[in-house]
């Protein structure tokens, strides 16, 4: 005796097929295969338990991006650290370079011989500000000039790390030694003239003979 029995499982596969799409499709299942998103009026997002705030408010204080690089770079085997900050704020903005040696370069000329183009660019030295500005039309130096200018309160400043430097006290004390020396000598001739005078004017002397000879 032969039993023949046929299941139709199609349905079952079906339900199968449409639970896989449900749970590959629900949120729970995209923060478990590509971790937690969640986006806030471009301000404020999390992806994957990384926190980026492009904006901020505290109160009275505002919270802005700023960016900062600092470069190492060799001029004729020597290298000289240079950094640059930049932040904005606002309708405000600030760029800072720091670097012990500097140029200035012109990408392009777009002003004629007869043509006069100037700009102005921040310096900082030591909290002091002065400016860089350029002139097309100068024939004494060329088509094009760069001419460097220092406010009073940077020159001052310029000036007092000159006299507090160790080679400006050398020098200085070079020449005080050299001073004291000419004043000394000028006193020992002084004295060793003294010396001759008296010496003839006694007795036995060129100056006492010439005297008692009567020339």
């Amino acid at each position: 005796m032969k039993l023949r029995v046929e299941l139709d499982t199609s349905g079952a596969q079906q339900a199968v097929d449409e639970l896989d799409d449900k749970i590959r499709n629900s949120d729970a299942f995209k923060v478990l295969k590509d971790g937690w998103t969640f986006e806030k009026n471009g301000v404020l997002i999390i992806n994957n338990g990384e926190v980026f705030v492009t904006d901020a408010k505290i109160d009275d204080a505002v919270l802005s991006k700023s960016y900062s690089v600092k470069l190492n770079v060799a001029g004729k085997g020597k290298p000289h650290e240079a950094g640059m900050t930049l932040g904005v704020e606002g309708e405000n903005s600030k760029v800072e370079f720091l670097a012990d040696r500097y140029k200035v370069h012109e990408a392009a000329q777009s002003a004629s011989n007869n043509e006069k183009t100037t700009f102005n660019v921040g310096l900082s030295f030591g909290g002091f500000h002065g400016a860089i500005s350029h002139d097309k039309a100068n024939p004494a130096d060329g088509n094009n000039a760069t001419k460097t200018s220092l406010n009073d309160e940077m020159c001052e400043a310029i000036i007092s790390a000159v006299r507090e430097s160790d080679l400006f006290a050398a020098l200085q004390a070079k020449i005080d030694a050299q001073t004291a020396s000419v004043v000394g000598l000028q006193q020992a001739m002084h004295e060793a003239v003294n010396d001759a005078l008296r010496n003839a004017l006694k007795p036995g002397g060129i100056l006492w003979n010439t005297r008692s000879s009567g020339l």
